[in-house]
């Protein structure tokens, strides 16, 4: 919006230097009227500047806690074979179970790479000093947690 309002600005501040340079009677009052409403740009584009970089952070930060909330179900759906008490009524469905529990492990290692990821991400806005970095490393943190817990479960 601000760069749709420039050519206006423009043209103000063109016929007001047009009229100091004429020798116009107010032009003590134009010159101090300019030079506000160049203040007042130069402002407003900091300003806009400083909020821009405000929505950029809260974007990142909800693409991060998408991301955790992911990870977080992801691992809630996998807790339930992990902490099951069923060991099978007979050799073909303890066969099963096994069968079941080698494939979890084998999604546990191949999902170490989104807590991973999450780590990077976590670390680079923290780096970044997010307005958000405690949330996020706490968040982190419980995300590893909860992968470790999973871990420590299957047995690896």
């Amino acid at each position: 919006e601000i760069s749709s309002h420039e050519a206006l600005i423009d043209a103000v501040l063109n016929t007001g230097q047009h009229l100091i340079g004429g020798d116009h009677y107010a032009a003590e009052d134009i010159r101090s009227r300019l030079e506000e409403l160049m203040r007042d740009m130069q402002q407003l584009r900091q300003q806009t500047g400083h909020r821009a970089a405000q929505l950029a952070q809260a974007y990142e930060l909800q693409k991060f806690y998408a991301e955790v909330s992911d990870a977080e179900s992801w691992m809630n759906d996998r807790r339930p074979l992990l902490t099951s008490t069923e060991y099978g009524k007979d050799e073909y469905s303890a066969q099963a179970l096994l069968k079941k529990l080698d494939t979890l492990e084998r999604d546990l290692e191949g999902f170490r790479s989104t807590v991973d990821s999450l780590d990077v991400l976590a670390n680079s806005l923290v780096d970044k000093k997010h307005y958000a970095a405690a949330e996020i490393r706490h968040k982190q943190s419980q995300a590893q947690e909860h992968f470790a817990a999973l871990q420590e479960s299957a047995g690896r």
